[in-house]
């Protein structure tokens, strides 16, 4: 896979320029998995294809997308891979599930640039996005930097969904300044150094987990354990999700938050398992289950508020996932 040097914006590229404060290039791979969302690949790859860059700036990208669905996607891709911006290749994936298409975009990539930037089919990039994370990598020595992502709902989202509070950002997150720890873990909106690759054993992300979820926490957590785990918040690496009407419906709300619970029990009992796994001591889970339950008691009067009444329910059915999970229950949200 070639990766092509680019200076300045995105539609005036030309290779080996650059002075200035940037002086040594740095490479990115962009990696998305996709599965069955053509519309939302397209957008994501047009916001890719329309970053911007300072004039100074060295910076060498390209773009792997793993097509997790029959493989039509990756085929027309690569016959039209010269009209992109960027560098681009696609690979068919046909295992389903995520863990084997992240998996398959690390192996991908492996070797092959400075850094990784990770974004889903369903979200689009802001014009200083990856700029906004590489630069932001490189001024703290992060190992991975994390950006905020913004929900986009389609009309006729119903009020009670957006009063759920489901896809909003924590306020805490939201109140960190750029550079600063960020407590979130994910493998969406995320810039890691490649070198974590080298680190954390394989398969990054665990096939147990493959329909579950948590799998990117159990890469961060793999990478902690090898002391990788300066990991930084970029307020200005903004994307916006596409939130479609049937995420937000009562029957996925009720499964989405069963679904947390119970991946959370799950893959820490699979951290224990894991070399280089690490993870809380199979009583302090039990300890915070029966802590989230009593939080979920103590809201539920709330339930007869209108305005409250599916925020309070977010941590009740947490609570009941976690309670599925530790007795084995597996809640496959992503099957």
């Amino acid at each position: 896979m070639n990766i092509a040097e680019v200076s300045g914006h995105v539609s005036g590229m030309k290779s080996g320029e650059g002075s200035g404060g940037h002086s040594k290039c740095q490479s990115v791979i962009v990696c998305i998995p996709t599965f069955n969302r053509p519309e939302g690949l397209r957008l994501c790859l047009d916001s890719i294809c329309r970053q911007v860059f300072p004039a100074d700036a060295r910076i060498a990208v390209s773009i792997v997308v793993a097509d997790n669905g029959d493989g039509s996607v990756a085929s027309s891709l690569n016959g039209t891979a010269e009209q992109f911006a960027f560098p681009m290749r696609a690979i068919h994936v046909p295992d389903r599930g995520l863990c084997h298409a992240r998996n398959a975009l690390f192996a991908e990539a492996r070797g092959k640039a400075d850094f990784l930037a990770l974004i889903d089919d369903d979200e689009i990039a802001s014009p200083s996005w990856l700029w906004s994370l590489v630069e932001t990598a490189r001024s703290h020595d992060a190992d991975a930097v994390v950006g905020p992502v913004f929900p986009r709902y389609e009309p006729g989202v119903a009020s009670w969904y957006l009063m759920s509070g489901m896809e909003h950002n924590h306020p805490k997150l939201m109140r960190l300044a750029t550079g600063a720890m960020s407590p979130k873990r994910a493998a969406h909106n995320t810039l890691i150094r490649s070198a974590l690759l080298e680190e954390v054993p394989c398969p990054w992300f665990p096939l147990a987990l493959n329909f579950v979820g948590s799998e990117d926490r159990a890469f961060f957590d793999r990478a902690r354990a090898m002391g990788r785990d300066r990991v930084v918040w970029c307020a200005e690496a903004r994307v916006d999700e596409s939130i479609p009407l049937d995420r937000t419906s009562r029957a996925f709300f009720r499964k989405r938050n069963l679904q947390r619970g119970s991946s959370e029990v799950l893959a820490e009992a699979l951290f224990r398992q894991m070399p280089g796994g690490h993870a809380p001591a199979r009583w302090k889970g039990y300890v915070r289950t029966v802590a989230v339950f009593a939080k979920a008691v103590l809201l539920s009067p709330c339930l007869l508020s209108p305005t409250y009444r599916y925020r309070c329910l977010r941590p009740m059915f947490y609570a009941v996932g976690r309670l599925h999970g530790h007795v084995g229950n597996k809640q496959e949200l992503y099957k």
